[in-house]
C-alpha cells in the first residue's frame, strides 16, 4: 500500500532546496521550443498549423489519477501552441505586439522561479527599489519632479487608466473613497475623452460605479485628434450642470495614426473655469504607445548623429512635439509590452504627485513614507493585492539592453519601413488610407475585381458592399493560410476603415511592421509578394457566385 509520506516522485516536481536541478527547467523549455521549430511555416509567421482546435486538447480532458511526466505535460503545451503567432517573424504584420529580447524573457523566467511578491519588500527582496528606479527614469522623461512623482506596475493599459480615473474620482468627488459616490455625489460623475480614445475607458467607467452612459467621448478632427471647439462645449455643460468631471483622458497616440490630442488646449479651457468649480479635474494622459517617442526627447535633429532619411526624422520630431507635452497631465500610463519589447504583461502607471497615489483609498491625501528594508507594504495604495515581479524586472533589463539609442534605432527604422509599404504597395492593387499617418501602421484596401476605394465609396458599378468586405477578409485568410508558395504574411483585418455614400462600413486590411528583423529593402520586397499573392488569389476568386461568410471578426472600437 502506498503512503502519503512517500514523496520521492512528488519531489521530482519540484525545484531542489540546493537548486542543483535548475538546468531541468531550462532544458524542459528549450526542448519545447525544438518542437515548435519543426513546425513552422514558410516566413516563420505562426506555429503548425494557422488555428487551434479545441480537440488538440482532448487527451488531456481528465485531471489524471497519477501525475504525468514532465515531458508528458509540456506535450500539452506543445499542442495548445498550435497556431500561435511568433511575433519575432518580420512577416508577422498583424498588430503592435514587439518582439522580447533574450534580456527580458530571461528575466520574466527568473522571476517566476524565485516568485517574489512586491506587494511587500521582504518577499520580494529589491524588486520594489527596481520598481522605484524605473519610475524615476520614466518620470525624467517626462519632464517630472522624480522626488514628487510615483508609480505601480500594473495589470495593462486599462488598469493605468483605471487608477488615473479612481485618483481623478477622489479630486472630484472628495470622500466618495470612504463614503462612496451615491452618498457624497450630488450628479452622477463623468470621464471626458475623444471618439478616438481607447473603448476601455467605458469599461473602466463601469468598474468604478460611474457607469458606461457617463463615458463622454468627443467628436476628433481629420488627422483622429480631439475636436477642441466640441471638447469645450461638453466640458462646459458638465460644469454648467453641475456634473463632477472624474477625469479627462488625452489620447497619446493610438495605433493606427498615432492621433495626439492637445493637451495645452484642453488646459487652457480647464483653467477657464478654475473659479466655478471647487476642484482641479484631473488630466490623464493616455500614451501606452506614445511614450517611446520620448527617447528623442534630447535628439540634435539638426545634426541627425543616425543619419535618419528626411522623411522619417520629420515625422519622428512632429510625434515628439506632441507626446513631450506629457508633462502638463497629471498622470501617464505606458505600455512596455506594446512597444517596450518586454512579454505581457507590463505596464506602469506613473503620477505627477505621489500624495495622490498614495492616498487611492482614503478620505485625505498625505505621503507614505518609505521604511526600513522589510516594513515596505504598498497594499494601501494598489489597486492589486498579490503582484508580480516580472513586469518589473523585463521593463528594467529592456531599457538596460536597449538604450535610449537602441530605442530611437528602432523607432526610425520602422517609420522608414512604413513609409516604404505605403509607397510600394499601391504598385500591386492596393490603396493606401491613412498615408500621412506618423505611427508604424498602415491601412489598405486591396482593389476589389478592378475598383479602387474611390470606387466603393462612391458605391460605382452597383458595387455589393457585404460582397466586398467578404472578398478583404478572404485575401487576409489566403495571406497566411492558403495554399500559395510564397510567405506566410499575417496581416491586421479591419472591419471597418472606411464608409461609403450610405454610411456602410468597407473592410480593410493592416500592415504594422514590428520586428527588428524588417528593413526598408525588405519591405521592399515584401511588397512585391504580396502582390503577387493578391494576384494568385484574384485569379481563382469567383466574384459572381460567392457565398458571403457570416463568422467575421467585428469591429473593435479605437
Amino acid at each position: 500500500m502506498e503512503s502519503y509520506k512517500d514523496l520521492k516522485t512528488l519531489r521530482n516536481k519540484f525545484l531542489k532546496e540546493d537548486e542543483s536541478n535548475i538546468k531541468e527547467i531550462f532544458d524542459l523549455v528549450v526542448k519545447t521550443c525544438k518542437k515548435f521549430e519543426n513546425n513552422t511555416v514558410k516566413g516563420n509567421t505562426y506555429i503548425n498549423k494557422p488555428y487551434f482546435s479545441k480537440d488538440d486538447l482532448k487527451a488531456y480532458e481528465e485531471i489524471p489519477q497519477k501525475g504525468l511526466s514532465n515531458e508528458e505535460v509540456m506535450d500539452g503545451i506543445k499542442e495548445v501552441m498550435n497556431g500561435q503567432i511568433r511575433w519575432n517573424s518580420a512577416a508577422v504584420l498583424h498588430n503592435i505586439n514587439p518582439p522580447v529580447t533574450i534580456t527580458s524573457v530571461s528575466a520574466s523566467c527568473i522571476a517566476k522561479i524565485y516568485n517574489p511578491n512586491p506587494l511587500w519588500d521582504f518577499v520580494s527582496s529589491g524588486s520594489q527599489e527596481m520598481e522605484k528606479q524605473i519610475v524615476r527614469q520614466i518620470s525624467r522623461l517626462i519632464g517630472w519632479d522624480e522626488e514628487k512623482s510615483d508609480g505601480i506596475f500594473t495589470f495593462g493599459g486599462k488598469g493605468c487608466l483605471t487608477y488615473g480615473i479612481k485618483l481623478g474620482l477622489n479630486r472630484a468627488i472628495k470622500a466618495n473613497a470612504k463614503y462612496g459616490i451615491f452618498n457624497t455625489a450630488k450628479k452622477q460623475p463623468i470621464v471626458i475623452s475623444s471618439s478616438e480614445s481607447h473603448y476601455s475607458i467605458d469599461t473602466v467607467c463601469s468598474l468604478l460605479g460611474i457607469g458606461t452612459e457617463n463615458s463622454i467621448r468627443t467628436k476628433v478632427n481629420q488627422f483622429g485628434e480631439m475636436d477642441i471647439a466640441d471638447f469645450e462645449e461638453k466640458f462646459n455643460k458638465a460644469v454648467d450642470e453641475g456634473y463632477p468631471i472624474a477625469a479627462i483622458i488625452i489620447d497619446g497616440g493610438n495605433t493606427l495614426n498615432n492621433s495626439v490630442d492637445d493637451i495645452e488646449k484642453v488646459k487652457s479651457i480647464v483653467e477657464k473655469r478654475k473659479n466655478d468649480m471647487d476642484y482641479k479635474p484631473y488630466i490623464h494622459f493616455d500614451m501606452v504607445i506614445g511614450w517611446a517617442w520620448l527617447f528623442f526627447k534630447n535628439y540634435d535633429f539638426n545634426k541627425n548623429k543616425l543619419n535618419i532619411n528626411n522623411e522619417a526624422i520629420k515625422k519622428i520630431e512632429i510625434m515628439l512635439n506632441k507626446v513631450i507635452k506629457c508633462n502638463l497631465a497629471d498622470s501617464v500610463g505606458l505600455d512596455f509590452h506594446k512597444i517596450g519589447f518586454t512579454p505581457y504583461i507590463s505596464s506602469l502607471f506613473v503620477v505627477k504627485d505621489k500624495r495622490e497615489l498614495h492616498s487611492i483609498f482614503k478620505e485625505n491625501i498625505s505621503v507614505e513614507e518609505r521604511k526600513i528594508y522589510g516594513n515596505n507594504f504598498l497594499q494601501h495604495h494598489t489597486i492589486e493585492h498579490s503582484r508580480t515581479a516580472d513586469s518589473i524586472f523585463s521593463a528594467w533589463t529592456a531599457l538596460q539592453s536597449i538604450g535610449i539609442e537602441g530605442f530611437q534605432k528602432y523607432i526610425a527604422n520602422l517609420i522608414s519601413v512604413a513609409n516604404i509599404f505605403r509607397k510600394e504597395l499601391p504598385k500591386y492593387g492596393y490603396d493606401c488610407l491613412n498615408k500621412y499617418s506618423l505611427a508604424f501602421a498602415t491601412a489598405f484596401f486591396p482593389h476589389y475585381n478592378g475598383l479602387s476605394i474611390e470606387y466603393v465609396i462612391k458605391g460605382k458599378n452597383n458595387v455589393n458592399i457585404e460582397l466586398v468586405n467578404d472578398y478583404v477578409y478572404n485575401l487576409f485568410e489566403f495571406m497566411y493560410k492558403g495554399e500559395h508558395d510564397y510567405t506566410k504574411y499575417i496581416l491586421g483585418f479591419l472591419p471597418k476603415c472606411e464608409t461609403n455614400m450610405e454610411q456602410k462600413p468597407i473592410s480593410g486590411l493592416r500592415i504594422f511592421p514590428m520586428s527588428v528583423y524588417i528593413d526598408e529593402e525588405r519591405a521592399k520586397k515584401m511588397c512585391e509578394e504580396m502582390g503577387k499573392i493578391k494576384e494568385v488569389f484574384d485569379k481563382n476568386y469567383n466574384y459572381d457566385e460567392h457565398e458571403i461568410k457570416t463568422i467575421k471578426p467585428t469591429h473593435v472600437p479605437k
